[in-house]
């Protein structure tokens, strides 16, 4: 039970309760895009209401983190409306006085609603990046009040690879199905779509090869963390490791190997004490690989070889010219610079058709240099509510990869469109609080101390 739910307890409902419900999960989406059942999309949310209302801030993040990488899968805006309603109305009976944070975090959301009415922003768009925002805030209040214990950061962070996981295996299953293994490893397909959307409702496990390439890195560190930490045993972490990397590799995404790269240099420059025994795996990983592509197998490597020798990698892809075209626009208003034009709609809005291709020039069209200001104190100020849960071990520069690899990611895609990056985002703050299993005290003692917490 330890692979699955660390310090899992079997007395404890709760626990018990979010291991059913991941199971769930697994078997719904199981058999919505491999045996084409096409089940309601309200039964989940309905099901999600009901243990948020039932569930602690510590199971009801560690459901969150088990949601991403299950979002195409998943409707995740109804849950999240249900989500935050719920949470509202405890924090309103808990008598909690609001937090200066509320106040950052309605000013981005008044600004989205001055695009909304200027025209400029869809109302339903506006409505899903609001609500998304609002849980960022949720998650400061928990901190801040420290209903997220250190444990509960372990739990979390396991709940997002396992899924990630089980995710990964339905995918792969699905092409292997569709296309057969020697093509899926001849890497002449990209690793990602999966299923004929006209099949199933619009929601199915069919990432986009970027976009699975991210999760595949958040999940690579988030092991990095947890082997650094101790909380998973070197066996368990750096198999699986292999496999998010040779996932990765097979979506043919230049983006996710520069993030694979991005880690590898970060673990070398880390003071890890076990990045040497770790290097060493990968390295004869990598002489395994390699020895496999020179007697035919794993072509998917000549995919990637392609992709980095065409044209395109001059341009980016066309990414440079888009920067250039969105920076002129973003300069050439004045207003514009300080406000930005809104989310989402800003692209059809602008006349240049395609959104733009790094993070950071995204959020400066979305809500200009005075709303990036305020996001920047907004996860500064998230940052800090870490502070006091953090004070007994040191944090290395693994503690920081799930979220620099976040960050990292999305200079080469999108950030506030995105509305899952939030989330990812979240959970990479909250792995911050992930310990070393030799912190000084034992689990039964750490329960002893979450109860405290709750209860006070």
């Amino acid at each position: 039970m330890e692979l699955i739910i660390p310090y899992f307890d079997k007395k404890n409902k709760m626990d018990v309760l979010i291991l059913i419900f991941f199971a769930l999960i697994s078997i719904y989406t199981g058999l919505r895009n491999i045996l084409g059942v096409n089940l309601p999309d309200i039964l989940i949310t309905v099901v999600c209401a009901l243990l948020f209302a039932m569930f602690d801030d510590e199971h009801s993040y560690m459901l969150w983190s088990f949601l991403i990488p299950f979002k195409t899968s998943i409707g995740l805006s109804g849950i999240m409306l249900v989500f935050c309603a719920i949470q509202f109305f405890k924090e309103y009976m808990r008598k909690k006085t609001m937090y200066t944070l509320a106040l950052y975090i309605a000013f981005i959301i008044i600004l989205g609603l001055m695009h909304s009415i200027m025209g400029i922003q869809r109302y339903d768009e506006y409505a899903r990046f609001s609500f998304y925002l609002l849980w960022i805030y949720l998650l400061y209040v928990a901190l801040q009040e420290k209903r997220i214990s250190n444990i509960a950061a372990v739990k979390i962070s396991y709940s997002y690879v396992l899924a990630l996981l089980i995710g990964t295996a339905f995918m792969l299953s699905i092409n292997i199905k569709n296309y057969g293994l020697d093509m899926v490893l001849s890497g002449r397909i990209r690793i990602g779509g999966t299923t004929d959307l006209t099949l199933l409702s619009s929601y199915t496990i069919n990432y986009q090869v970027n976009e699975l390439g991210s999760f595949c890195a958040m999940g690579i560190a988030i092991l990095l963390l947890l082997m650094e930490q101790s909380q998973i045993k070197s066996i368990v972490g750096i198999p699986l490791s292999i496999y998010f990397t040779m996932i990765s590799i097979m979506t043919l995404s230049r983006t996710a190997i520069i993030v694979l790269l991005f880690e590898i240099i970060c673990l070398v420059l880390s003071k890890s004490k076990k990045k040497l025994r770790i290097l060493l795996v990968l390295t004869a990983a990598v002489l395994i690989a390699v020895y496999l592509y020179n007697n035919g197998y794993l072509k998917s490597i000549d995919g990637v070889i392609r992709r980095f020798n065409s044209d395109e990698i001059a341009t980016g892809n066309g990414r440079s010219l888009i920067f250039e075209e969105y920076n002129k626009l973003l300069f050439s208003n004045p207003a514009r610079i300080l406000f930005g034009f809104g989310v989402y709609d800003y692209s059809s809005y602008t006349n240049i058709g395609i959104v733009a291709h790094n993070g950071t020039q995204e959020l400066l069209l979305s809500f200009g240099f005075i709303g990036a200001i305020i996001f920047i104190v907004i996860f500064a100020k998230l940052f800090s509510s870490t502070k006091s849960m953090t004070e007994g071990y040191h944090l290395s520069l693994i503690s920081y990869l799930p979220f620099l690899v976040k960050m990292f990611t999305m200079q080469f895609g999108q950030f506030v469109s995105q509305y899952y990056s939030f989330l990812m985002l979240g959970v990479g703050v909250i792995c911050l609080l992930i310990p070393p299993r030799n912190y000084g005290f034992d689990k039964n003692r750490i329960k002893e101390q979450f109860v405290e917490q709750q209860l006070t």
